[in-house]
């Protein structure tokens, strides 16, 4: 037997035209919107969580998002949320001078990583791609014997490691595995 949908209408203003756009509740995991214009029968979906959970966020891929989208627009600096995972990664990006510079300044009781970008004199960026890849969905670990090589060691890859964040050559050197954070070259 087909499941029975509900029509409800929805007040909204799109581009500053108030409107009411009627809502196709097909079940509870999902809600599909009817376009202002019936002519056009698009249906947008917006999906919720299976279980109903909050998504999970991932701090980390937020902050290489950050640092990726400003070396695209060709900022100078960017100031993100503080967390030490983020200052770590940051201090080794500086080691590694793929960032000028990485300052922790705290503002009314809240820290802040002002993180300083790298260019080439040519106006390039340092960091060409930056990727995520353990997620919080599909964790990645290797072995002491199974260390990544980025790029024919001109890139790095990040390591979290039972002695703290390091790269992959330091992770070789010390004979530890861990779980790769990111890729960077």
């Amino acid at each position: 037997m087909p499941r029975k949908r509900s029509f409800h209408r929805v007040s909204c203003t799109v581009a500053g035209v108030a409107v009411e756009i009627p809502v196709i509740c097909a079940t509870s995991s999902s809600v599909a919107f009817v376009s202002a214009s019936s002519q056009t029968g698009a249906i947008f979906r917006v999906f919720r969580n299976p279980v109903g959970k909050p998504m999970i966020s991932d701090p980390i891929a937020d902050m290489l998002t950050i640092v990726r989208n400003a070396l695209m627009a060709r900022k100078k600096n960017v100031h993100i949320p503080h967390s030490k995972m983020r200052e770590k990664l940051c201090h080794i990006l500086v080691k590694e001078k793929y960032l000028e510079s990485c300052t922790v300044t705290e503002e009314e009781s809240r820290k802040t990583l002002d993180i300083q970008l790298r260019y080439t004199e040519d106006g390039r960026p340092a960091i060409t791609t930056i990727r995520r890849i353990s997620k919080p969905g599909r964790r990645v670990y290797v072995g002491r014997r199974e260390l990544p090589v980025v790029i024919n060691n001109f890139g790095i890859a990040i390591l979290s490691t039972p002695q703290g964040l390091m790269t992959n050559r330091e992770a070789r050197k010390t004979s530890t595995g861990g779980e790769i954070i990111c890729e960077i070259y």
